[in-house]
């Protein structure tokens, strides 16, 4: 017997949106019948929010909404004489509008607002659990959709009543309830295994950041190209030392690594505090001191000066490694931007990063920032225009590109249809940008970089924005990148931004930030291997990706299984 007479309810033109079923495909026993003969909706009540408290209180009740049932939950309480609608936890509700139109929840008691709907029914016919479960498959999921009644997609009785339903016996709903449940609680701890794999790799994906930019990615690679051999326990060393003027220092040791490391640091010799180290030229391993010490008072002499600088130039002497310090490539590359500088007035030498309190560096790095590191050009390193320099009136169809946030945030310097005409793109030329800049998102978003590839349009940045000409020879853009993710400098921003309601950055912030420069070669060994990594990171993540959209269709299929009578009898 109909719980809601037929008279209730009006189907308008909601036949097209039905599935039809038919009872003969189903289980003996099984009956196929329109929503509205055997469910009934009510709609929740609205007190307003001056009622609202956030604390319980006595002769208060819940207000339900359906933020309550996600992760994020906002308990609310309303006086229980403001409202009339009110559900226990095995009730099932239908949230009504928006994104969350057709959700169905259960679980919860108290009062429920107007963007939930109650569904009343005869327990005695329904285990509210199979309703629960049957309103999440397409049988009701994809005609609610398809209703489109205003702005917010709700939707009314008529348009749901005539929906086809399949009702099982009482008994089996039960056991089809406990079935799925034991299906799903499976899916729910592979999805819960997958999400604690990927939470892994994005702190893997963090702690690889960190390797990069300390150093630690590349420790064996540097013992093997930077000027320091490893020292052998039990062997002695004669070693000759190349100087920034060219000149040689010789000695002998038990520990040639950490005998470099005190020349580097100007506590080796007297000779090396005044005349800086660049690397081991040459060095011989020695089974005893005596040999060494009698090897370094012959290398000292005439013949033995004439027979290194002639090995030297012959490129036969055997050199602890090729790399070029980063230190000293910074010196020359400053030494040659300000013989060059072309720019107006008098150069300004860049202010080198203060290091108090900064850790150690790996051998061979040293401490710079982006003022040593830019292009020895004007407006190098440039914050957008301010926004009545660049207001939308001055917008045109085509012509010169206006990068933004928008590209910057999507990595993709293609996005987007603003432009400026010839006379306000010469206006702003000094917010131009070239291939291979640096853009640096400022406003809310903070610290998000985009590296412009070649074969870009011409254009400006817009206000939100701040643009760096890096100096290729000395830095790789993509090292600038992948240390601007790291965990260290984004805590750095989060201290220094400002701003009222949202995170700001500033060409000061960023001017201030210390970099740790590597030499050249081993910025592309970190780059290889953060690739490598980032690669392997990539196939693991699309692989976990895939199993969630498989886990997802598996639950749909189980359902579909469920109440066709397939999963059991």
């Amino acid at each position: 017997m109909s719980v809601i007479a037929e008279s209730q309810y009006k189907a308008e033109n909601v036949g097209q949106r039905i599935i039809k079923l038919d009872v003969k495909t189903f289980p003996s026993g099984w009956k196929v019948v329109q929503l509205g003969d055997v469910i009934d909706i009510q709609g929740g009540s609205q007190p307003p929010k001056s009622n609202f408290i956030y604390e319980p209180k006595d002769d208060y009740v819940r207000l339900l909404q359906i933020r309550d049932f996600g992760k994020k939950p906002v308990p609310t309480y309303v006086p229980r004489n403001k409202v009339t609608k009110f559900c226990e936890k095995d009730d099932v509700l239908i949230a009504r509008y928006g994104a969350s139109l057709g959700r169905i929840l259960t679980g919860m008691e108290g009062a429920y607002n107007v963007a939930l709907a109650k569904t009343i029914f005869d327990k005695e016919i329904i285990f509210p659990k199979y309703l629960f479960y049957l309103l999440q498959t397409p049988l009701f999921q994809t005609p609610i959709h398809m209703i489109s009644r205003s702005a917010q997609n709700g939707f009314n009785k008529g348009e749901i009543y005539p929906i086809e339903i399949p009702i099982a016996p009482l008994e089996q709903q039960k056991r089809i309830v406990a079935e799925i449940e034991k299906q799903f609680s499976r899916l729910d701890e592979a999805v819960a295994n997958l999400k604690r794999v990927k939470a892994n790799l994005k702190r893997y994906k963090a702690s690889v950041l960190k390797a990069s930019v300390e150093g630690k990615l590349t420790e064996e690679w540097r013992k093997q190209h930077l000027p320091a051999p490893s020292s052998v326990p039990g062997k002695f060393y004669t070693y000759a030392i190349l100087c920034d003027d060219d000149s040689i220092y010789i000695g002998h040791t038990d520990d040639i690594e950490r005998r470099w490391k005190e020349h580097r640091q100007g506590q080796g010799a007297e000779w090396t505090q005044k005349h800086k180290p660049v690397k081991i030229a040459h060095y011989e391993e020695h089974d005893t001191r005596a040999e060494a010490a009698e090897r370094e008072k012959w290398l000292k002499t005439g013949f033995g000066r004439k027979w290194l600088k002639r090995e030297l130039a012959a490129g036969r002497t055997r050199q602890a490694g090729d790399v070029e310090p980063a230190d000293k490539l910074l010196e020359r590359i400053l030494e040659e931007r300000r013989a060059n500088w072309q720019g107006r007035g008098k150069y300004k030498e860049p202010v080198a990063p203060d290091t108090d309190g900064l850790p150690e560096l790996p051998e061979g790095w040293v401490w710079t920032n982006f003022e040593q590191l830019a292009e020895g050009i004007p407006n190098a390193i440039k914050a957008g225009p301010f926004g009545s320099a660049l207001k939308k009136l001055f917008y045109v169809q085509k012509g010169y590109k206006i990068y933004g946030q928008e590209q910057v945030i999507r990595e993709d310097p293609y996005y987007g249809d603003y432009y400026v005409d010839e006379q306000k793109y010469q206006d702003l030329l000094s917010c131009a940008v070239k291939s291979g800049d640096l853009l640096i998102s400022l406003v809310g978003t903070i610290g998000r970089v985009l590296i412009l590839p070649d074969g870009i349009e011409p254009g400006i940045i817009n206000p939100r924005l701040v643009k760096i000409s890096l100096n290729k020879e000395i830095i790789n853009p993509l090292f600038i990148k992948i240390y601007l993710q790291s965990t260290s400098v984004k805590a750095m921003f989060a201290i220094a931004s400002h701003g009222g309601t949202m995170d700001i950055l500033n060409l000061g912030i960023l001017k201030g930030i210390p970099i740790p420069l590597p030499p050249v070669s081993e910025q592309s060994k970190i780059l290889e291997e953060f690739d490598r990594i980032a690669s392997i990171e990539a196939g693991l993540v699309e692989g976990i990706e895939a199993n969630s959209q498989r886990s997802d269709r598996l639950r749909q299929s189980i359902l579909k299984n469920a109440f066709s009578g397939e999963l059991c009898s």
